[in-house]
This record gives structure tokens, C-alpha cells and sequence, in this order.
């Protein structure tokens, strides 16, 4: 078991995650126990970056595809789309990525924006 604090895990994790994990946890006073196998699947699925770092990685984005405005076709969209939706980190509800938190249906539009686990296809 993983016992950590209440207080850790607010601070550590996004409202969404946490809740997830109080919802799957064991509660002892202040300190919420889980299996380790379910704390690593809640935290890689619903754990996406914070928004400040969410608003920067877009605006970095923005910038380089500004500079060079190449777009995937519809064929390579969907061929993305596809290995995101089977992907572990995917957070279906939101349709986002739960890695970088991008929304995926406008990530897989422009060559220049890549999977952060590299499984796409060139």
C-alpha cells in the first residue's frame, strides 16, 4: 500500500486527480492509503500539467506554428486520433492528452506539434 498525506496529495495533484484518488483510497485520519497499481493508473490518467504550464506550451506552439504552417492531411489526423485513443494516458471525457494536456483533435492538425510519447508517425 501507498499511504501518503491529504494535504501532499492536494497540493501535488490536480482537483480532478485527487479526487479519483479519495474516491479508489482508504482513509486513516489524515493520510489516504492506495494500492500501487491504482494509484499509478489514476495519477497517469487524470494528473494533466497545470493551466499556467498548459497556456505557455500553447503559446510556444502557436509561435513555431506561425513560422511554419504545415498541416498533417486527414488521413495522418486520423491515424493520430486513433493511437491517442488507445493510449494509456488519454483522458477520453476531455478528449485531451494527459500528458501535455493538449486537446487532441486540434494537436494531431499541424506537423509541427508531435506526441510527447513519440508515437506518432513521422
Amino acid at each position: 500500500m501507498i499511504c501518503l498525506s491529504k494535504k501532499y496529495l492536494q497540493n501535488r495533484y490536480n482537483k480532478r486527480c485527487f479526487k479519483q484518488l479519495e474516491e479508489k483510497g482508504e482513509y486513516s485520519s489524515d493520510i489516504l492509503c492506495l494500492t500501487p497499481e491504482i494509484y499509478k493508473k489514476i495519477t497517469l490518467k487524470y494528473n494533466t500539467p497545470n493551466i499556467f504550464i498548459q497556456i505557455f506550451s500553447v503559446l510556444i506552439s502557436l509561435c513555431i506554428f506561425i513560422k511554419n504552417p504545415q498541416k498533417r492531411n486527414k488521413l495522418e489526423q486520423l491515424q493520430c486520433k486513433h493511437i491517442c485513443s488507445r493510449c494509456e494516458f488519454y483522458i477520453k471525457d476531455q478528449g485531451r492528452c494527459g500528458i501535455c494536456g493538449c486537446f487532441i483533435k486540434l494537436k494531431t492538425k499541424a506537423k509541427i506539434w508531435k506526441c510527447p510519447k513519440n508515437k506518432w508517425p513521422e
